[in-house]
């Protein structure tokens, strides 16, 4: 069982290194201050990321016969879905931050759903390349 949470827990850690990058950026170079498009790289990149924990998530639940999934489209399906999930829940992150914290993530909503747009579009390129590769 601990090997399983392991691989469950690494999954996760291209999300962390893109998200522990943008914060020391931010906080020893005001990143988002000096360029603020820098947004835009980080939420495909950041559905790029989820996209790598989605399709590690989908083989941990193969390997353990948690699920089996004979088409790769559902698989896609399933990975983008996964990271419109997370996107969405990280503009509600955004929102409650603007909202309780006085910040301003969220300038506007075509911000918002530009943010959700890239995050999904780097969702389905990197699904598409890890699914359909050739091992």
């Amino acid at each position: 069982m601990k090997k399983i949470q392991e691989k469950i827990i690494f999954a996760f850690f291209p999300p962390f290194l893109l998200y522990l990058f943008q914060y020391l950026a931010q906080a020893f170079w005001a990143i988002y201050f000096r360029y603020p498009n820098f947004d835009i790289p980080m939420h495909f990149l950041g559905g790029v990321a989820m996209a790598i924990t989605a399709v590690s998530l989908l083989k941990i639940a193969e390997e353990e016969k948690w699920l089996i999934i004979k088409k790769k489209s559902v698989s896609l399906l399933f990975v983008v879905a996964f990271v419109v999930f997370i996107a969405v829940l990280w503009e509600f992150h955004e929102f409650l931050s603007d909202q309780l914290l006085a910040s301003n993530m969220q300038p506007s909503n075509f911000d918002t759903m530009k943010d959700l747009f890239l995050g999904m579009l780097g969702a389905g390129v990197m699904g598409i390349f890890l699914l359909f590769r050739k091992n």
